[in-house]
């Protein structure tokens, strides 16, 4: 994978993501639009993601046209930094994200990690609620169910409210059907 474009809608609201991804030297780049129009009112999220070569998060950054926006930084072993570099000691441990509003940010514990059928991992996450953008630290568990050179098939949990979903993914991890949330529309 040099470089990819995903195109997800969700299920439960109008809606469409456009994301590409793509490799650079020793960083992989996420950029990304979300439109949503959710209870009423409607939103744009552009986020923009720098990843070392193994999946972890190195660098976020988020808007909320006309609303909010925030950026941290990581160095990939658990420790996060706002814009002004201050160290974000609620955060220490996580190595991941997850933005509510895609199903992308699956894609970074289920590539960070040489999974075995069978396998179960717990990860902290820095949780992170769109359109409003308030942050948290939540723990998942991912179990890989199925894994080959075509993709896999992961469960994955949300410890602290029992959700559960099964995720098939494609060859580079990348989620093709999230049962009842998003629907991938198309893939280049």
């Amino acid at each position: 994978m040099k470089s990819r474009t995903v195109v997800w809608k969700p299920v439960e609201y109008q809606g469409m993501e456009y994301l590409t991804l793509r490799e650079e030297g020793q960083h992989i780049l996420i950029d990304s639009v979300v439109l949503a129009v959710e209870d009423q009112s409607a939103f744009r999220l552009d986020y923009h993601l720098q990843c070392d070569s193994n999946f972890a998060i190195r660098s976020v950054k988020l808007e909320i046209t006309d609303q909010a926006k925030f950026q941290l930084t990581a160095d990939g072993l658990g420790n996060w930094f706002n814009a002004e570099g201050q160290p974000l000691a609620e955060f220490k441990g996580c190595i991941d994200i997850d933005i509510v509003a895609t199903p992308f940010t699956n894609t970074l514990p289920i590539n960070r990690v040489a999974w075995q059928p069978g396998q179960s991992q717990i990860f902290s996450m820095v949780y992170i609620w769109v359109p409003d953008l308030t942050i948290s630290v939540e723990k998942q568990r991912y179990t890989c169910l199925e894994k080959s050179a075509d993709g896999g098939v992961y469960r994955f949990e949300q410890l602290s409210t029992g959700f559960t979903a099964v995720l098939p993914v494609d060859r580079d991890g990348l989620v093709l059907d999230y049962p009842e949330l998003f629907s991938r529309e198309w893939s280049g």
